[in-house]
C-alpha cells in the first residue's frame, strides 16, 4: 500500500491588522448601548 499525497491547500493572506486610528474610531463610534460596552459593565 502507498501513501497518499496529501495537495497543500493554499490559502489567501490575511489582511494587515486595523491600525490604532481605525480602531478608536470603531471604539468611539459605536453606540453605548453596544453589546461590548455592555457586557463590560456586566462584571463590574
Amino acid at each position: 500500500m502507498g501513501s497518499k499525497a496529501k495537495k497543500r491547500v493554499v490559502l489567501p493572506t490575511r489582511p494587515a491588522p486595523p491600525t490604532v486610528e481605525q480602531i478608536l474610531e470603531d471604539v468611539q463610534g459605536a453606540p453605548a448601548e453596544d453589546l461590548v460596552f455592555t457586557a463590560v459593565a456586566l462584571e463590574e
